[in-house]
């Protein structure tokens, strides 16, 4: 079992030769489902075991490795990609859960940010109760009521802050926002870029859902 797991995580540490995207079928346990893997592969040599007066020839195998692509790994990535595009100070995705958010992807935050904590007086959490399609900008965020409802905003003297709601079909489930540390007011290619981004991030989470659905989930 050891060298099986081995053998296994030195493919995994192998470099990507590609990405493959195909349309998982329907099964009566299993919804259908669009897949994307990364493939890996390279040869590794395994030394024969050793027999008394023989000698037994090394074996050259090849191995190709298909393994599904995380979506928190993807939504993470977007988020960065956002952030780098709109040269803000930092980004990140909040995704809500009960009464708190649980932030998924990050770009540039500082060490010391919780990842999770109480949804209320956030301005994320109030841009997905707005469930509004059209981005979210607020200037001058030291002057305003959430320099003390949101800690993040006190903390890190955020001056702007530019959100979206991120939405699975017509349900918002998150929200994708930047933040800055001076004032800033986005152009309308910078609108319309992180529209796109944030329609990105509503389909890794629609295509985490479809994976984590349980049979009886599917059933129903």
């Amino acid at each position: 079992q050891k060298r099986h797991e081995k053998l296994y995580e030195k493919v995994r540490q192998s470099l990507i030769i590609g990405v493959v995207e195909f349309d998982l079928p329907r099964t009566p346990k299993r919804k259908a489902r669009r897949v994307k893997q990364e493939l890996r592969a390279m040869t590794l040599q395994l030394k024969p075991p050793y027999r008394k007066n023989k000698i037994l020839p090394i074996i050259n195998i090849n191995i190709v490795m298909a393994t599904e692509i995380d979506a928190n790994k993807n939504i993470n990535t977007l988020t960065a990609l956002a952030g780098e595009l709109l040269e803000s100070r930092c980004a990140m995705y909040n995704r809500r859960e009960d009464d708190l958010l649980r932030t998924i992807g990050q770009w540039h935050l500082p060490p010391d940010y919780l990842s999770l904590g109480k949804a209320e007086g956030r301005i994320c959490n109030d841009v997905m109760k707005g469930g509004s399609n059209d981005l979210f900008v607020l200037r001058n965020l030291q002057e305003t009521p959430y320099a003390k409802s949101d800690w993040n905003v006190f903390q890190y003297k955020l001056q702007t802050y530019v959100g979206i709601a991120v939405k699975k079909n017509s349900d918002v489930i998150g929200t994708l926002c930047l933040g800055y540390l001076r004032d800033y007011f986005p152009s309308n290619a910078d609108k319309k870029l992180i529209g796109i981004i944030a329609s990105a991030v509503g389909v890794e989470e629609e295509r985490r859902r479809d994976k984590e659905l349980s049979p009886h989930e599917i059933a129903m």
